[in-house]
C-alpha cells in the first residue's frame, strides 16, 4: 500500500512538462499551417515547461509540480485556443508572444501555491480529498475558458443577462411621437453623404460596386446613377470615397486602412494620383475635404511622421511632423478655424488649422481620449467617450456631459435639423458585441433626450448638409438606411 501510495505522489512534473511541450509545438506548427517561422516561437513557448521540469524535479513535495503544472496546461491551452480557434481580432496571434513570460511568472507560481494548499487539504482528511477532486479540476476548466472564451464565463453570462433585462428589447424608447423613420434602402450596399454636384447642399450616394445612385438628400429623388468601370468588384471597398474634384468630375479616393493603398482613381479605375512619401509604409489616411470653404476639394493625409495637406492634384500644400493619426476634421466657420485633429495614443492631441497653423496642443490619456470633434450646441468641441459624452473646449475646458447609462460612447455627431436653432448631439452608444445592444440618443440644445432608440446592431450615422444650412440625419443599420426626421 505503502509502495502504491508513493507512486501516486511521485514528482508529475516530467511527464505535463512533456504535456506541455507536445501541445505548444503541435499547435504552433499546426497553426502556422507548418510555417519554419513558426519553430523560434514554438522553442519560446516551451519556456514554462523547461522550467517545471528543473525546478519540479527539485521539490521534495509533489504538489506544488502538480499546481504549477496543471495551471500552465490549463492557460496554454485557453490562450492558444483563443488564437487558433476563437480569435477576437486580428491581432489575436500577439498572445501568443507574451503567454510564455505570463505563464511562467504569474500562472506558474499561482498554480504552485495553490497545488500547495491541496496538498495540505488531499493529507488532512477524507473530505479535503473530496474537495481537491471536485474544485480543483473545477477551477483549470475555468482557468482555460476564461482565457479561450472569456465571453462565456459563468460571470461573465450572468452579468449579460442583467444587463440585456435593464436595457430590453429593441425599441424606440423616446420619440416616437416626434420622430419619424423614413426608409430611403435596404441594398447591400455602401452609403455615404457629401457635396457631389456643382450645387450648394450634400447628396446622399447609395454605392454597389457595379456603380452608384446619387440622390437628393432632402427628397430622396435620384438626381443621377454613375457607372463603374475596370474589372467589377475591384474597384470599391470600405476604405472607398466619391469625391468632386476641381473640374466637375467625379473621383474615387481609396482613404486607406490596414495595408490597402491611399490614391485617387477615376470611375474606371485608373489611377490619378497615389499618396505614399514612405515606399515601405502605406499612410494610414487621405481624406478629402473642403475646410477653406472655397469649393475645392483638398485632400489630407496621415502618415508614420506628419499630418499633410495636399491639393486635388496630389502636390503637397503643407506639412506638419507628428506621429499623431489622424482623428477627425471640421470645416472653417464664421466663428471657428477649420480644425484638423490629430491624436498621439496616450499622450496628446493635436489640431491644426486648414493653413497648418497649430492651434493647440493638449496632454491626454489612454483612457481619456476624445473620439470625435463637433460643432456642438456649446461651441466646436472634443468629445470624450466612456459611458458619457464629455465636451471640452479648444483649451482643455469642460463643457458639458450627456449620461449613457450602461452603454459605452462610440461616436458623436452635431446635427442641426433648423438652419434657425442650435445642432443637436447625436451619440452612439454601445454594450460588448456579446450583448449586442446599441443605443442612439439625440439631445438638444438643453442636454434633453428627443430622440432614444436600442438597436441589436450598430446604427452608424450619416449627415447631410443643405443648401440652407440644415442637415438631414440617415441612420444605417446593416443593410438598411432610414431618413430620421422631426414630425
Amino acid at each position: 500500500m505503502s509502495a502504491a501510495r508513493n507512486s501516486v505522489l511521485e514528482p508529475p512534473c516530467v511527464p505535463l512538462a512533456i504535456l506541455g511541450v507536445v501541445l505548444v509545438w503541435t499547435t504552433s506548427l499546426a497553426g502556422s499551417g507548418f510555417s519554419l517561422l513558426s519553430l523560434p516561437f514554438a522553442l519560446w513557448s516551451t519556456t514554462p515547461y523547461a522550467v517545471l521540469w528543473i525546478v519540479g524535479s527539485r521539490l521534495r513535495d509533489p504538489w506544488p509540480a502538480i499546481g504549477a503544472g496543471t495551471g500552465a496546461l490549463a492557460a496554454d491551452l485557453g490562450i492558444r485556443a483563443s488564437v487558433f480557434l476563437w480569435p477576437r481580432g486580428s491581432t489575436a496571434a500577439i498572445a501568443l508572444v507574451f503567454s510564455p513570460a505570463y505563464i511562467t511568472a504569474i500562472v506558474m507560481p499561482i498554480g504552485a501555491t495553490v497545488g500547495w494548499l491541496c496538498g495540505q487539504m488531499w493529507r488532512w482528511h477524507l473530505a479535503g480529498r473530496l474537495i481537491v477532486a471536485t474544485v480543483g479540476p473545477i477551477a483549470l476548466c475555468l482557468l482555460t475558458l476564461g482565457l479561450a472564451r472569456p465571453e462565456l464565463f459563468p460571470t461573465t453570462v450572468m452579468q449579460r443577462r442583467a444587463l440585456l433585462e435593464r436595457i430590453g428589447q429593441p425599441r424606440v424608447v423616446v420619440g416616437e411621437a416626434t420622430f419619424e423613420s423614413i426608409p430611403v434602402s435596404s441594398k447591400a450596399a455602401w452609403f455615404l453623404t457629401g457635396n457631389l454636384d456643382a450645387q450648394p447642399g450634400d447628396e446622399l450616394a447609395i454605392v454597389e460596386h457595379a456603380g452608384a445612385d446619387v440622390l437628393d438628400s432632402a427628397s430622396r429623388g435620384v438626381k443621377s446613377h454613375v457607372i463603374f468601370g475596370g474589372e467589377p468588384g475591384r474597384l470599391w471597398g470600405s476604405f472607398s470615397t466619391l469625391v468632386r474634384m476641381p473640374d466637375g468630375r467625379l473621383a474615387i479616393a481609396q482613404t486607406g486602412g490596414g495595408f490597402s493603398r491611399t490614391l485617387i482613381q477615376d470611375l474606371n479605375g485608373q489611377e490619378l494620383w497615389e499618396y505614399r512619401p514612405n515606399p515601405r509604409l502605406a499612410p494610414d489616411a487621405l481624406r478629402p475635404a473642403d475646410l477653406d470653404g472655397d469649393g475645392r476639394v483638398e485632400f489630407y493625409a496621415s502618415s508614420s511622421d506628419a499630418i499633410t495637406r495636399l491639393d486635388a492634384d496630389g502636390r503637397e500644400v503643407w506639412r506638419q511632423k507628428t506621429t499623431a493619426a489622424l482623428l477627425d476634421m471640421l470645416p472653417r466657420t464664421s466663428e471657428s478655424p477649420a480644425w484638423i485633429v490629430a491624436t498621439e495614443y496616450g499622450r496628446k492631441v493635436l489640431v491644426w488649422d486648414e493653413n497648418g497653423r497649430q492651434l493647440t496642443e493638449l496632454a491626454v490619456t489612454a483612457e481619456a481620449s476624445p473620439l470625435a470633434v463637433v460643432d456642438s450646441f456649446a461651441g466646436r468641441a472634443f468629445v470624450y467617450g466612456g459611458q458619457s459624452a464629455r465636451a471640452f473646449d479648444l483649451h482643455g475646458k469642460s463643457l458639458f456631459e450627456v449620461p449613457l447609462g450602461a452603454f459605452t460612447l462610440s461616436t458623436a455627431t452635431a446635427v442641426r435639423f433648423s438652419a434657425n436653432e442650435q445642432p443637436h448631439l447625436a451619440l452612439v452608444g454601445s454594450t460588448d458585441r456579446e450583448t449586442s445592444r446599441y443605443r442612439l440618443l439625440i439631445v438638444d440644445s438643453m442636454r434633453r433626450a428627443v430622440y432614444d432608440e436600442i438597436f441589436e446592431n450598430y446604427p452608424r450615422v450619416l449627415v447631410a448638409r443643405q443648401a440652407d444650412g440644415s442637415e438631414t440625419l440617415f441612420v444605417n443599420v446593416t443593410s438598411e438606411l432610414r431618413q430620421l426626421r422631426r414630425r
